[in-house]
């Protein structure tokens, strides 16, 4: 049964104060040299017209379909119209990707939430998303705590800290492993709280979404309760700057409240 580390029981004979293991040693390490943003930026989103749009999709299909895939395919589509600040910078390089490959935070036993990169997620319906997501996260959290007892195993070989993030800030400057970190783009969306703002990037920016609730908002000038979502968008300063973050979140959140026609994606194969 898949059980995060905070819901845990504790041995309350267990000492009040232990030592990281190897694994969270390596964890911590790799958090250390993660980019740290250069600016936020916020939009509240109404989500009435999404929604609609949502309960549409779910009908006639035992694939769970949620707000998230939605919002995937928004931030994908968005970063497609603008290709010229779909970029990434690693090392000395900028690189412009041809896909919009979205690493989407995974709740995990350990506190790493990896990312579990979907590919081409500007050319997929949200059904065959859904469905990918379905199909890959237990095998995707099998193989990450399978990692984290390699890195309990074998941690010794890299026996101190300052080590272990220079190994880090030099696989950063590649690429590739970039790419298989986190894809072009983050994504993260816990539905426990209504905003978040992730202060540590892989990739060159990520959108962060709150809870999708009712709150009270101004249509046409006057109060009305509508389903809205706060989107955030952090981002590395040395590659976009401020006008880069609000041309992303404006056009995502035009997608979403249209909604706009292509937003559930090219119609998905016969098997879902």
């Amino acid at each position: 049964m898949f059980t995060p580390y905070y819901l845990r029981r504790r041995d309350p004979a267990a000492p009040r104060v232990e030592r990281l293991s190897l694994m969270e040693r390596w964890l911590t390490d790799g958090m250390a040299v993660i980019d740290i943003p250069g600016a936020a930026e916020m939009m509240e989103v109404d989500m009435t017209r999404a929604t609609a749009l949502l309960s549409e999709i779910r009908r006639g299909t035992d694939v769970p379909i949620t707000y998230t895939m939605l919002i995937v395919r928004a931030v994908a589509m968005a970063l497609k119209r603008f290709p010229q600040i779909h970029m990434i910078v690693a090392g000395n390089k900028r690189y412009f990707p041809k896909t919009v490959d979205i690493g989407l935070s995974v709740l995990n036993e350990e506190f790493s939430v990896p990312a579990m990169v979907l590919k081409e997620c500007e050319n997929r319906h949200v059904l065959d998303i859904a469905a990918e997501v379905r199909r890959r996260l237990p095998e995707f959290r099998k193989d990450d705590i399978a990692l984290g007892k390699k890195l309990q195993r074998f941690g010794w070989i890299v026996p101190l800290g300052f080590m272990r993030r220079a190994l880090f800030r030099f696989l950063r400057r590649f690429l590739a492993f970039r790419l298989k970190a986190a894809g072009t783009f983050h994504i993260t969306h816990p539905q426990y709280v209504d905003s978040i703002i992730p202060l540590c990037l892989t990739a060159s920016a990520a959108v962060g979404i709150g809870k999708i609730r009712e709150r009270v908002i101004a249509v046409d000038g006057a109060p009305a309760v509508r389903m809205t979502a706060i989107l955030s968008c952090v981002f590395n300063h040395s590659v976009w700057d401020g006008m880069c973050a609000a041309m992303l979140l404006n056009e995502v959140r035009r997608i979403l409240e249209e909604p706009d026609p292509e937003l559930a994606g090219p119609r998905p194969a016969a098997s879902l």
